[in-house]
Order: C-alpha cells, then sequence, then structure tokens
C-alpha cells in the first residue's frame, strides 16, 4: 500500500474540523470529492488509524467481481489527540 501523504492530511484536517463530534458527511464529501477509487480512501483511513492518529470502524463490503472494499463507518470516525498534534505541526511529511 502506498501512503497518499496529501490525502491523508486532508481526512485529518476535516476531522479536526469536527473536533470532538465524529467525522461529519460535509467532511467526509470535502475529502472524497474527486476520488474514484474507494479502495484507496479506505486504505488511507486504515493506515492513519494503525498509526493511532485517527479513530474508526470498517466494515468489509464484497464487490461484484468478489474482491473486498472497506466501508468507512462515519459514526465511528473522529481524530485522536495524536492526529490533532500533526495536523497542527504542518500535517504528516
Amino acid at each position: 500500500m502506498q501512503v497518499d501523504k496529501d490525502l491523508c492530511n486532508k481526512i485529518l484536517t476535516e476531522l479536526s474540523n469536527d473536533y470532538p463530534s465524529r467525522m461529519s458527511y460535509k467532511s467526509f464529501d470535502n475529502v472524497a470529492a474527486g476520488i474514484t477509487d474507494g479502495d484507496h480512501l479506505s486504505k488511507q483511513f486504515a493506515y492513519l488509524e494503525g498509526e493511532g492518529y485517527l479513530e474508526t470502524k470498517m466494515i468489509p463490503i464484497e464487490n461484484d467481481d468478489g474482491s473486498l472494499t472497506q466501508q468507512i463507518q462515519l459514526a465511528h470516525t473522529k481524530i485522536t489527540h495524536e492526529g490533532i498534534d500533526i495536523v497542527r505541526n504542518g500535517g504528516i511529511k
């Protein structure tokens, strides 16, 4: 998996705007605007969760071709204090 630093920073910035609430639909729409690869997007959320920058829940969804895509559950997605620190320090470098 390749980390998309620009997209990850966009995700964290939108989440920091929603803090202390969970991710809003508006913020998710801002993040997802122009993205055609949902799998790429969900992998960035998974990466950020693994680094401890956000908390989320994802549900695997089977595609028509049998592959799996992770569906991000916005009601379970919020930035952590570590994520806020990353945003304050100029984002992921």
